[in-house]
């Protein structure tokens, strides 16, 4: 199998951006013009500018060296996975002792083809 990375969403990763820059910008409106400065505005402003810049940098899922790999360290081997299955808008690979949901919400649209391709190979593999 080749390998496959699965980006985030970035509507929900520029969304994020704007969130950030707002919540800065409040803060340093606050620090020039009000009577105590909003720490919680600098905090979440840094803190959206944070969860961007990780959504800009790392994949969602990989797909690679015989492992599916979703971003923050769950993997499963390919060679173990037992069940696949499409719910709700999100994608279930299972195996005997694991289990990883990737929220379709989550995903870029240009990527989702490519986990609906490896599904069908999964499951081309396995009949």
């Amino acid at each position: 199998m080749n390998n496959i990375e699965i980006k985030y969403n970035q509507k929900q990763a520029k969304f994020g951006l704007i969130i950030g820059v707002f919540f800065l910008t409040l803060g340093i409106i606050s620090l020039f013009y009000g009577s105590k400065p909003a720490y919680l505005s600098f905090v979440l402003g840094i803190v959206n500018l944070v969860i961007f810049f990780y959504k800009r940098s790392v994949n969602y899922m990989t797909v690679k060296d015989g492992f599916i790999m979703k971003d923050l360290g769950s993997k499963i081997p390919i060679k173990e996975i037992i069940d696949t299955r499409r719910f709700a808008g999100d994608y279930t690979f299972k195996s005997k002792t694991k289990k990883i949901v990737i929220a379709k919400n989550a995903v870029d649209k240009d990527s989702i083809n490519d986990i609906e391709n490896f599904i069908n190979d999964l499951r081309a593999e396995n009949l």
